[in-house]
């Protein structure tokens, strides 16, 4: 399978709208541990307004890439769901840190269909760090057409969302014959090539400093004992019931950090960064694990909102259900006789608008 160096991106050519209505719009994940539950709220959004359909070209590392081979395999919003949170069930009773990397393989042994493969060629990209002379250097791997079947696709997967001590008792896994590890630890984003927008997707807000090597060790070592994670105890802030404008401080970080969608868009937390880093490295509650969920579809709602892709998506949605109705519809009796129309009288109230919440509400209400 072919794997290249990580170039630079080329950059954002149009509007996410314009690159939306064109069809040539990518989706790129970061790394996130398990904070993956976040993307799998963003993910069910972004599926549900058409940002992500089955020829979007999807890259990541980590678990990035974890949902990137989901969302290229077919694998659907609910089932993908349901097998997230298994396993941070699972990992909360009785453990993974050690042996994810095995528990990984299984889980993508029994999620991803047999044509996996053939179905991700050509629009999977996941980004891998391999160990060279004893430096590491990132890979983007998977996209090339040579992807030569699912336990090929499974290796990378695997390889990029390799973390050293915590998902094996080795520093490094071994992929395609060479040392390899967690994608992040060299890529931050992985955008396709050759798209005219990528929507950036992260699990930790731009506002908060890049998680230390202590706290990291420190989160690694806490997994390893069991313990919860601290976040379980602490109060969580009330999300919003629909897409809601970032504050500009938050709008200024992301843009300065080249991102789209990530935690604090809709609400900020005062958490600890050694908090986000704990809930990346130590399965979360099943309260915190549902507030996750939420706030990446909440965060996604918003950035779509703010980009007009929500109200677009809603006028389609609408258009295809009348045109629907129509052809459905039994041909029209013939017409009456016409009558002398009614002196018009001034409207009493002025026509209605369609607020922020009420495109959301309504969109959601007919998803």
């Amino acid at each position: 399978m072919g794997a290249t160096d990580v170039g630079p991106w080329a950059g954002n050519t149009t509007s996410a709208l314009q690159a939306w209505e064109s069809g040539n719009i990518s989706v790129s994940w970061g790394g996130a541990g398990f904070l993956i539950l976040y993307y799998v709220g963003v993910l069910k959004v972004l599926r549900q307004l058409g940002i992500i359909t089955e020829a979007t070209r999807v890259g990541g590392v980590s678990s990035g890439a974890l949902t990137a081979g989901a969302i290229c395999s077919g694998v659907p919003d609910d089932e993908f769901y349901k097998t997230v949170k298994a396993l941070v069930s699972s990992c909360r009773k009785s453990g993974c840190a050690g042996k994810m990397d095995k528990l990984m393989r299984e889980l993508l042994e029994d999620t991803l269909p047999e044509d996996a493969a053939a179905r991700c060629r050509g629009k999977f990209y996941a980004g891998v760090t391999v160990l060279e002379n004893g430096n590491p250097r990132a890979v983007t791997a998977g996209a090339s057409e040579d992807l030569k079947d699912r336990s090929d696709l499974i290796s990378t997967l695997a390889a990029s969302a390799y973390i050293p001590i915590w998902s094996g008792r080795q520093l490094f896994t071994t992929w395609h014959g060479r040392d390899t590890a967690d994608g992040s630890l060299s890529t931050a984003q992985l955008c396709p090539p050759g798209s005219h927008y990528c929507v950036r997707v992260a699990s930790r807000s731009p506002e908060l400093p890049r998680p230390t090597m202590s706290e990291t060790l420190s989160a690694i070592a806490r997994a390893m004992t069991g313990a919860p994670a601290a976040a379980a105890s602490l109060e969580k802030p009330r999300l919003p019931d629909g897409p809601v404008a970032p504050a500009p401080a938050q709008a200024a970080a992301m843009k300065k950090a080249g991102l789209d969608i990530a935690p604090g868009l809709s609400v900020k937390t005062d958490w600890e960064p050694s908090t986000w880093t704990e809930l990346g490295l130590i399965p979360c509650d099943e309260s915190t694990c549902d507030w996750l969920y939420r706030m990446g579809q909440i965060d996604a709602m918003s950035w779509a909102d703010s980009e007009g892709i929500l109200a677009a998506a809603l006028a389609k949605k609408r258009a295809a259900a009348a045109a629907a109705a129509q052809a459905q519809a039994p041909a029209p009796a013939p017409a009456p006789t016409p009558t002398p129309a009614p002196t018009p009288t001034a409207h009493k109230h002025a026509p209605r608008t369609w607020k922020t919440g009420e495109l959301a509400a309504q969109y959601m209400q007919g998803r």
